[in-house]
């Protein structure tokens, strides 16, 4: 897996974080979804995303770098992501502000490949916000941490 996407994603979900109401969020989480799902690199990203003339351009890396994924992480990412594009298309602002606010620093966590980090993660985050909203995102997500 690419580190440098994973970076890049976790910068675009602190500017959607800052803006979740922003209409450009859409076309970038449409664009880190489609790099995940056909699991290419940082290159697919800047080329989806060369034609935006906007800040977001600027903050992303260019330069690319492996990483090992140990433990498919990154399909828990691909779900919650795409959740969060419906939410958007949707107009569910307010969840899709959670969910991103959620997951923000997961691709940091990732990246760190650090699994006792990720089930402290799972258990503080994922497991806490699914209580909280009587859901079973932490039952559905626990293999992916453990």
């Amino acid at each position: 897996m690419d580190k440098s996407l994973m970076i890049n994603i976790h910068r675009i979900l602190v500017f959607i974080r800052f803006d979740i109401r922003n209409p450009i969020n859409i076309k970038l989480l449409e664009s880190i979804v489609e790099c995940i799902r056909e699991k290419s690199g940082n290159g697919k990203l800047l080329e989806i995303l060369s034609d935006e003339q906007h800040i977001i351009k600027q903050l992303l890396l260019e330069e690319s770098e492996l990483y090992e994924n140990r433990n498919n992480i990154d399909e828990f990412l691909l779900i919650i992501l795409e959740d969060i594009l419906n939410m958007l298309n949707s107009g569910d602002y307010d969840i899709a502000y959670e969910m991103v606010d959620l997951i923000h620093i997961l691709p940091e966590l990732i990246i760190s490949n650090n699994k006792k980090d990720l089930r402290v993660y799972w258990k503080l985050n994922i497991k806490q916000y699914s209580k909280k909203k009587k859901n079973d995102l932490a039952k559905k997500s626990k293999k992916y941490f453990y």
